[in-house]
């Protein structure tokens, strides 16, 4: 089984995914690692502090993996069974970004955030059934929610299903 954790960056990502495959057995990629690791950056936009991938490489290259869990942006567009897209409430979420980058960067992944890009982004490239939003406030949670979901996953509970854009209004809009 691959398992796909996207998000906007400082949802959680990470150490969630690292619990999940632990907890299953599971091998870890970092997306951004593997990426380096196999040459795959096509490009680095100095301006907006990221790198841009080939994803048609990138896809062919993790086609045949198993048991993994794949962490990070483009993680949404490998062939996965099943994707989770780690969300976080803009204010808490601006507190953490606030520690890490620029303020146009922190404003930058707010907006993403409050505009469900990463969502958008695993809609668009997968079945929406398999595409699941889980708000991260805790790690421990989140784990379990993600677990149950894998373990027994109940379609009703993907995007197919809920509505988007959860984080736009007003008090959101207002942290930019």
């Amino acid at each position: 089984m691959i398992i796909a954790v996207t998000g906007t960056p400082c949802t959680g990502k990470t150490v969630v995914s690292k619990k999940i495959a632990e907890t299953l057995g599971y091998r870890y990629i970092d997306i951004g690692e593997f990426a380096e690791k196999y040459n795959l950056i096509i490009e680095e936009d100095a301006e907006r502090e990221t790198k841009i991938v080939d994803e048609k490489k990138l896809k062919k290259l993790l086609k045949h993996e198993d048991d993994v869990v794949i962490d990070g942006h483009y993680s949404e567009i490998v062939n996965s069974d099943i994707v989770f897209v780690l969300r976080c409430p803009p204010k808490i979420l601006k507190e953490r970004l606030s520690k890490k980058f620029s303020p146009e960067k922190v404003k930058e992944n707010l907006l993403a955030e409050i505009l469900d890009s990463c969502l958008i982004s695993a809609a668009e490239n997968n079945d929406n059934t398999t595409v699941f939003e889980i708000e991260n406030i805790s790690t421990e949670k989140t784990v379990e929610k993600i677990l149950t979901l894998i373990r027994n996953k109940k379609i009703e509970e993907s995007i197919a299903f809920k509505p988007t854009c959860k984080y736009l209004n007003d008090e959101n809009l207002n942290l930019l």
